[in-house]
């Protein structure tokens, strides 16, 4: 496995993954409104056993429910991780959390990069190689200090 490709992949798709977390909170929100009730039903009083079922509909609503909930929270919990992560690669004074963010997220030019954070193109290149290194270590921790 190529952790240098993975942490970049991971970077690549942090807009993606916002826009994932969106789309789920909306189809949350759907699925919570189609399995409200949607109009009160007269009581049906016979002879007949009818059993306390529950409609598949809303089976199918509840387990569709409980997917969508699940794939939020991993959503949330990978984003959290990542924002955490280049937060903390900020703090050495380096700045390459942002540069990350600049180069990987945000998908500034390279010489807007260099101008926003004081340093030569040529510099950029090799100071993301660094940060790249090191947020592949700290995303992945053992297994990723095998790429340096």
């Amino acid at each position: 496995m190529n952790y240098i490709r993975e942490a970049e992949l991971y970077l690549k798709h942090y807009g993606d993954l916002k826009y994932i977390l969106n789309h789920i909170n909306r189809e949350i929100t759907k699925l919570k409104w189609s399995g409200a009730p949607s109009d009160a039903k007269a009581i049906v009083i016979d002879d007949m056993p009818q059993g306390n079922k529950v409609p598949e509909d809303i089976m199918d609503i509840a387990y569709r429910l409980k997917c969508y909930m699940e794939m939020k929270k991993e959503t949330e919990e990978k984003l959290d991780e990542i924002n955490a992560t280049l937060d903390e690669m900020n703090e050495d004074g380096e700045q390459l959390g942002e540069l990350l963010k600049y180069w990987h997220v945000d998908k500034l030019d390279k010489d807007e990069i260099a101008e926003k954070m004081g340093y030569s193109r040529r510099s950029i290149y090799n100071l993301k190689e660094k940060a790249i290194k090191k947020f592949a270590i700290r995303i992945f921790g053992i297994k990723g200090l095998m790429v340096v």
